[in-house]
């Protein structure tokens, strides 16, 4: 059985995890991906923020 999707949108992009709401976020996103395909639309505070190379944590699918 295919796992249900959610876009999980956040007001700060949650990378790099460094405490704080990015850590909370992080952490709740991780435990939802267990049981759901996420998708991450989320806002970002700097230029640094879009140019942040994520690693492939098996948390969000987009």
């Amino acid at each position: 059985m295919e796992k249900s999707k959610i876009l999980i949108l956040t007001p700060r992009f949650p990378y790099p995890v460094v405490g704080g709401d990015r850590l909370r976020i992080y952490r709740i996103c991780k435990e939802l991906s267990k049981y759901y395909t996420l998708d991450l639309l989320s806002l970002c505070d700097s230029i640094e923020d879009l140019n942040f190379i994520v690693k492939n944590d098996h948390v969000f699918d987009k």
